[in-house]
């Protein structure tokens, strides 16, 4: 606040002639009591007729003009803050009292410009009518108002010229027809009776693909069988190199998936010799034979899968590979071809 050149700074000199500590304490009360006295007085301060706030503010520019230091200059800056405070609401309650807008007045000015009659001049002419009931009876024709009067005085407000617009949609427009739905006889078209129970098509499609794994399954072992078993001799076989079709990624996962299912069910055991796992034919056990299970989860990629062909130098598959078909009818989980996916399949040893 102020003008007159008056500041204040961080840099307290005791030796200063100009700083008196005693000075700084007086300016310091006398804030102090001009914040209070605003508050105590700040409903009487934000009406509109008061000026207890010029006042006050008056004052804070008289001590403002004395402070030298921050201690001063921050008891000045918190009656700021409220001195706006009380300002702003002093000014949401001031009434400008300016002329409103009143329809009805309007409208009779209107109607007088425009060559009618006013209301006060039909009020009279009714209490007339009322005093002479011969004129009731031919009462005056109605008049006129002169619209283009008025049209020509606003014209003035709109002197542009008008915009072109582009019309859409056809000049004439017919009535939508309206189809009624038509009732067919299901029965005699062929269509099934809705009151007969009819299979759902879904699950004939699950246990085609399911008797189609069955059968792949059963496949499976008969091809562990013929590389494994000699007479009554059981050798294990590699696991890659018995899984491994190195022509097709997406069969090599099938015959992973089929193989859990055998050793799921105690019909092949997964063993590991030197760190490598080999496969070996089991018969199928009896009802009564309980297996130890173990679930194991094998993860194979394309790039994985790759790594093992090269490595064990793997030309052909040991199990023949199986006709390709659409992939709505395909049994296990799909017959994808190469395709850079990840594969997981659980096996029970």
């Amino acid at each position: 606040m102020g003008e007159d050149g008056a500041g204040c700074s961080d840099d307290y000199d005791p030796a200063d002639p100009k700083v008196d500590p005693r000075e700084r304490r007086r300016i310091r009360y006398e804030y102090r009591e001009l914040i209070a006295e605003t508050q105590k007085n700040r409903h009487d301060f934000i009406k509109p007729e008061s000026t207890g706030l010029h006042n006050a503010l008056d004052k804070a520019e008289e001590l403002f003009s004395e402070v030298r230091l921050t201690r001063e200059a921050v008891l000045d800056s918190h009656f700021l803050v409220l001195a706006s405070n009380l300002g702003s609401q002093q000014a949401q309650q001031l009434q400008t009292h300016l002329v409103t807008f009143d329809p009805d007045t309007f409208v009779q000015k209107l109607i007088t410009f425009m060559g009618g009659r006013n209301i006060t001049d039909a009020s009279r002419e009714d209490d007339e009518d009322e005093e002479m009931p011969s004129r009731r009876r031919n009462p005056p024709p109605p008049l006129r108002l002169d619209w283009k009067k008025l049209g020509r005085k606003a014209s003035v407000a709109f002197r542009r010229t008008p915009n072109l617009d582009f019309m859409f949609g056809p000049l004439s427009m017919e009535p939508p027809v309206i189809r009624r739905p038509v009732r067919d006889n299901n029965i005699k078209k062929g269509k099934p009776d809705p009151t007969q129970l009819v299979k759902p098509k879904q699950l004939e499609k699950v246990e085609v693909q399911g008797e189609a794994t069955t059968k792949e399954v059963d496949r499976l072992h008969q091809v562990l069988y013929d590389n494994t078993v000699s007479g009554e001799e059981v050798t294990p076989v590699c696991l890659f190199n018995f899984i491994v079709n190195p022509h097709s990624f997406g069969q090599t996962i099938e015959n992973l998936f089929h193989l859990s299912f055998l050793v799921r069910d105690g019909r092949a055991e997964i063993s590991l010799d030197n760190g490598l796992p080999f496969v070996s034919y089991e018969e199928t056990p009896g009802e009564d034979e309980q297996t130890v299970k173990q679930q194991v989860v094998v993860h194979l990629t394309l790039k994985e899968y790759q790594e093992i062909v090269k490595t064990f130098n793997i030309t052909e598959s040991m199990i023949p590979p199986r006709p390709k078909v659409n992939h709505g009818n395909s049994a296990g989980p799909s017959n994808r071809g190469n395709e850079n996916d990840e594969e997981e399949e659980e096996d029970d040893n």
